[in-house]
């Protein structure tokens, strides 16, 4: 079906990019590329599609055949025909206001019936459970409900090819779960698959191969039935089973307790989603703030350092939204929003010349493997390494609270380890909330996590409380 031959590429003004990469992809077949952030994954994608070098300049040779045909002769529509895509930032690729006719645009765009075109669209929102959504604005979902609508979109054509980058990375683990049987149910229905992704726990059931990527080249592929003995951190990759994994972080004892908000209610401009919400914690703590998509944990997360009205109940870290917002800092899931300056250097620094402050930026730069990449300009970054610098930057601030939305997405194996190991030693001068569906994440860093659910909320220690935590992500 598709065929990469001698590919070798780089960006306009880069020196490292795709060396020798050839690959057969069979008919059917579901093929996972993964690797380090960073190891040109993203960029693979962007080549099998067409967007390098139409969109994105840079040095290419080699060929992409699809069917033999190579992808050159072929005009953008039809191209698109044979292969459908979803983003790593579905908000990138979305063009309508509400979720029914941002799904039905491509069959508009190939000219579908309407008919034919209201039964694909109903039956693709069906197969990933979002049919309540179909009249929703689109601006007023949640990550992983944008990237579940992104995905509903490329099944309403029926293009013979699916290519997928990193669609988990802001999805529940339930969600993820649900995915892996969409892409199950894809795969009999004879779609040749690929996906670019880091977390391979709902995937390593349903691929043919895992292909693994390190510095541009491929560096090894892995068949399904080698994956028995597969070891996942020879490799730095993510585990392929939690079942296993156990809590490291000890409960603090003897650090002075918090209160951090009294009957607070959590809600939209329209909607009610939590209330009376009372939760303290301790200094140098780091909570892990758990809930499925939609639940209200990002509106939370505005609350308590500002950026939302409260409409009832009381934050402890500041009456004024100003007050709040100098007692905390915020790392959203858009990283892309946070990114102001003409270096990564200069992100961290942002005009501060002290010593202090030039000695614990080249520390930051040094530990999350981005002192190499320090003048280069971070809009221009994998979206690992951007996840990267936006938790350098939180880690630079003098506050007491850090408040960090989906920190690992888009991480791999060995810079996930390194992000926990700078949020322990910031723990010295702050206290820290993580909101995640990251189980393994959460288990290396955090001391107790917030259980947000439509009937209330749960208060528990992470360790000993593994397979309890584990549950809640999966329900």
């Amino acid at each position: 079906m598709l065929e990469l031959k001698d590919i070798n590429f780089c960006y306009d003004g880069q020196t490292d990019g795709l060396k020798d990469i050839n690959l057969k992809i069979k008919a059917g077949e579901l093929i996972v590329i993964t690797g380090s952030s960073g190891c040109g994954k993203t960029t693979l994608t962007k080549i099998i599609n067409g967007l390098i070098p139409k969109y994105y300049q840079g040095h290419l040779t080699g060929q992409i055949l699809i069917q033999g045909q190579p992808i050159t002769q072929m005009a953008v529509g039809e191209l698109g025909k044979w292969i459908a895509n979803v983003f790593q930032n579905p908000k990138s690729q979305f063009f309508s206001n509400i979720v029914e006719d941002e799904i039905a645009l491509i069959g508009e765009n190939f000219g579908l019936e309407r008919q034919e075109l209201r039964a694909r669209v109903r039956k693709a929102c069906q197969l990933l459970n979002i049919e309540h959504l179909m009249s929703a604005e689109v601006h007023r979902l949640s990550s992983g409900e944008k990237q579940k609508v992104a995905i509903a979109s490329t099944l309403v054509h029926d293009s013979p090819i699916i290519l997928l980058d990193e669609p988990s990375a802001n999805l529940d683990l339930k969600s993820a779960y649900e995915l892996g049987e969409i892409l199950k149910q894809l795969k009999h229905m004879g779609k040749t698959i690929i996906i670019s992704e880091h977390r391979l726990f709902f995937l390593k059931d349903i691929l043919d191969r895992l292909v693994i990527m390190k510095n541009g080249e491929i560096s090894n592929v892995i068949s399904a039935a080698e994956l028995v003995d597969f070891d996942y951190q020879e490799y730095a990759l993510r585990p392929l089973h939690y079942n296993q994994l156990q809590a490291e972080a000890e409960y603090l004892t003897g650090q002075a307790e918090i209160q951090l908000c009294k009957n607070l209610t959590i809600q939209h401009p329209q909607q009610v989603l939590l209330s009376n919400l009372n939760l303290s914690m301790l200094e140098g703590e780091i909570i892990a703030v758990l809930g499925k998509n939609g639940i209200g944990k990002s509106t939370f997360a505005r609350q308590l350092c500002g950026l939302s009205k409260i409409k009832s109940g009381e934050v402890c870290t500041g009456v004024t939204p100003k007050q709040r917002l100098a007692q905390s800092y915020y790392v959203m899931q858009d990283t892309d929003s946070q990114l102001f300056f003409e270096t990564i250097e200069q992100e961290l620094l942002a005009g501060q010349h002290a010593i202090e402050q030039l000695h614990l930026a080249k520390k930051l730069l040094q530990q999350l493997d981005l002192w190499h990449m320090r003048t280069k300009l971070p809009q221009m970054r994998s979206g690992g390494e951007k996840q990267r610098v936006c938790i350098a930057v939180a880690c630079m601030q003098n506050v007491p609270y850090l408040i960090l939305d989906e920190p690992t997405s888009g991480l791999d194996y060995a810079r996930m380890l390194s992000v926990a190991e700078v949020l322990k030693q910031k723990t010295q001068s702050a206290s820290i909330f993580i909101i995640s569906h990251d189980y393994e994440f959460i288990l290396k860093t955090c001391h107790r996590a917030i259980l947000l659910q439509d009937s209330g909320s749960a208060f528990i220690t992470v360790k000993n409380n593994e397979q309890r935590i584990l549950d809640f992500l999966k329900a």
